[in-house]
């Protein structure tokens, strides 16, 4: 779109936008009933509003000097009791900057000859793409600041806006509006540090400038700056309590930082600031899974189901919530409207896929994960659920070769690599699976199942000290790992240390049943296989009997 639209264009909805903070100007009996009683007495807001709207009737009536001075009285008592002028955009700085020159009449005769006719074709909404008459009124016009501001608005194309801008920033380092717009520039070409720097240019100039804080921050969060992308969010909230827009980024910033509760309330302050924010509800819904409050987020994903009812990231996301909850019938309902939507998303295919996965129907589960790698293929995560569905089907030749495309596509996909583990030791391969351990553990050195799975390949393989000393490192990062606590037990006796194996097992037990862990009967099928192996069995055979209770 040519800057000369993308800028004037603009311009009526960013007096709506400074006269009421809204996106349209209401009536003043709705006013009378909305303004907040701290801001001012409703009647000084009356008359504010009725000067703007005045100041346009006027304005399109082509009484146009009249119609300024009009507007820049309302937006100057606007801008005195809400101080709107902090979430100003470009062109909402470009716009007072405009009317209050044009008020105050110290341009020359033809400088505000040419302002005004900008007014009156903007709120008449005559402008055309091809329109030319501007470029009269700037011939033989002295190159003022002002003129030169003109020329900027006028420019019909993204590159030579961006020229001109770069010469008048040399020229005019500390002007706000040029800072500014140089950073939404950057924004948009994702060119997001020297968005971030050319914010912190117009702070620089105006320290309250709640818009370039919120602008800055936003262009943090594209570089994965969460923390950063947080403080410039709580600073331009604290320099305007009602930004809607900070609210919404301070509230993803605390998402991406695994901070629900404060997303959560910051979602919430958006919605009471703005009730249709664009997917709050969707991120509200997303901050209460997130937050273990399963009930709450079904409440939020219906609302935004209601808002946008063709979203099917809406769909997916209550597909989500079913699956936590093990209800995988519905959730596969969900899914399949998500589907119906967007046939093309890989993601929603796995999604479905794993529902089927763990409602046993792995031959359809597979299907699905096809489908996803059919659509995507590097979808590394369907290959490896592939792989997962043959494990299951105990088919691990076939298994690991899913999991080997998995991890052809991403060599750091540590899942997967432990995945490959699983099947060798299904094949008696220890060897093998204990290097695809040690490789996930040098791409994660705190990943407890690999550790606690190398301490196992250890033991296979009669490394007992090696088998302790990975399965408290796997306790170390996972308290619940019981597998872990009994495979210290068993490398124990089997080393000959009857007695302390003994009080390991002992031990291991009474804690999983102090803190509820689930037991499975692995522990006790270890201890039988020593007892084939005519291994320490008259101690196995005591401690399956007289600590798990059961028959050797």
């Amino acid at each position: 779109m040519p800057q000369f639209y993308r800028y004037l264009l603009a311009l009526p909805a960013v007096i709506a936008t400074l006269s009421v903070n809204a996106t349209s100007l209401p009536d003043t009996t709705t006013l009378k009933k909305s303004i907040p009683l701290h801001q001012s007495a409703p009647t000084q807001s009356v008359d504010r509003i009725t000067d703007i709207q005045q100041g346009i009737v006027l304005i399109k009536a082509d009484s146009v000097a009249q119609g300024v001075h009009l507007m820049a009285s309302g937006l100057q008592k606007t801008l005195a009791m809400n101080k709107a002028d902090r979430v100003m955009d470009f062109n909402g700085i470009e716009l007072i900057n405009l009317i209050n020159t044009l008020d105050e009449h110290k341009l020359s005769d033809g400088e505000q000859k040419l302002g005004l006719e900008i007014i009156r074709l903007v709120f008449k909404q005559k402008i055309d793409p091809s329109e030319k008459s501007l470029e009269q009124y700037l011939k033989g016009m002295p190159n003022t600041l002002f003129v030169k501001r003109i020329h900027l608005m006028i420019q019909n194309s993204d590159h030579r806006v961006e020229n001109m801008l770069d010469g008048l920033l040399k020229e005019y380092p500390d002007m706000l509006s040029f800072n500014i717009l140089k950073a939404e520039l950057s924004y948009q070409q994702e060119k997001y540090a020297a968005a971030s720097d050319y914010c912190d240019r117009a702070i620089a100039i105006w320290p309250s400038y709640a818009y370039a804080y919120n602008l800055k921050a936003r262009s943090e969060g594209k570089l994965e700056k969460y923390d950063q992308e947080l403080e410039d969010e709580n600073k331009a909230v604290s320099f305007f309590d009602t930004y809607a827009d900070a609210w919404y980024y301070k509230a993803a910033a605390c998402l991406d930082l695994d901070k629900y509760k404060e997303a959560i309330a910051s979602y919430r302050k958006t919605s009471e600031l703005y009730p249709d924010y664009e997917y709050s509800n969707y991120f509200l819904a997303k901050s209460y899974k997130y937050a273990d409050n399963a009930d709450s987020a079904l409440y939020f994903i219906n609302q935004h189901i209601r808002q946008y009812p063709n979203d099917e990231d809406g769909y997916d996301l209550k597909g989500d919530l079913y699956y936590n909850r093990d209800d995988y019938s519905t959730a596969i309902e969900y899914y399949d409207q998500a589907i119906r939507i967007s046939p093309k998303n890989a993601g929603f295919y796995e999604d479905r896929g794993n529902a089927y996965f763990y409602w046993k129907k792995v031959d359809t589960a597979l299907n699905d994960f096809k489908k996803a790698t059919e659509l995507d293929k590097k979808d590394y995560y369907a290959f490896e659920q592939m792989g997962d569905c043959y494990y299951n089907k105990e088919d691990y030749q076939t298994s690991i070769q899913f999991h080997q495309k998995a991890l052809k596509i991403d060599p750091t996909y540590k899942y997967a690599m432990l995945s490959l583990d699983l099947c060798y030791d299904q094949l008696g391969n220890h060897e093998l699976a204990l290097s695809y351990c040690k490789k996930a553990i040098a791409i994660d050195s705190t990943y407890a199942n690999a550790l606690g799975n190398l301490g196992w390949e250890y033991y296979c393989t009669g490394h007992n000290d090696e088998c302790i000393d990975y399965s408290y490192r796997c306790l170390k990062h996972d308290e619940t790992a019981t597998y872990a606590m009994f495979n210290i037990a068993l490398a124990t006796l089997r080393k000959g240390d009857a007695p302390k194996a003994r009080e390991l097992y002992k031990h291991f037990f009474d804690l999983c049943q102090e803190k509820k862990y689930e037991m499975t009967g692995g522990a006790v099928t270890d201890l039988r296989d020593l007892i084939k192996a005519n291994v320490e069995v008259d101690q196995a055979k005591s401690i399956i009997q007289d600590i798990f209770g059961e028959t050797p």
